[in-house]
């Protein structure tokens, strides 16, 4: 990981939204999920390639299982296993915690890890942008000209 962003995406398996991001993420469907409605959603198309090829590490943490309670390590399996990407590493956000260090109640909720090990996109960080719009500033940033 030294040298490389990190992108930290805090889903919910209960999570329509998420679902289909990891969907997308995933390669099962073309179509990029509306998160956002200021974002064009074309303009998100190479984080998946960035992913797939290395130039970003992308980690999806669970923080809640299909009821709403905590997670399990099956929780992240079964997640693992209906939307497979070898280069997306699924963990157990047991308590919450990377939730509410990355802060907001929505999900998917996204912040990264610069390559100098620094949080950007944090809720309570003076560091904007966040959500989709840290997403495309990773694309901006890190994609190979």
């Amino acid at each position: 990981f030294i040298g490389q962003p990190i992108v930290s995406d805090v889903s919910t398996a209960w999570c329509t939204p998420c679902q289909d991001f990891a969907a997308w993420l995933s390669g099962e469907t073309e179509e990029i999920p509306r998160l956002q409605n200021d974002i064009d959603l074309e303009d998100l198309r190479p984080i998946r390639e960035m992913i797939n090829n290395g130039t970003i590490i992308w980690l999806t943490a669970l923080s809640e299982n299909l009821d709403g309670g905590e997670p399990t390590v099956q929780t992240a399996k079964d997640w693992d296993e209906a939307f497979p990407n070898e280069n997306i590493p699924v963990l157990v956000d047991t308590g919450a915690a990377l939730h509410r260090h990355i802060g907001g109640q929505r999900v998917p909720r996204f912040a990264t890890i610069s390559p100098e090990f620094t949080w950007e996109g944090l809720e309570d960080s003076e560091t904007k942008p966040s959500g989709m719009s840290l997403l495309l500033q990773v694309i901006d940033t890190y994609q190979a000209p």
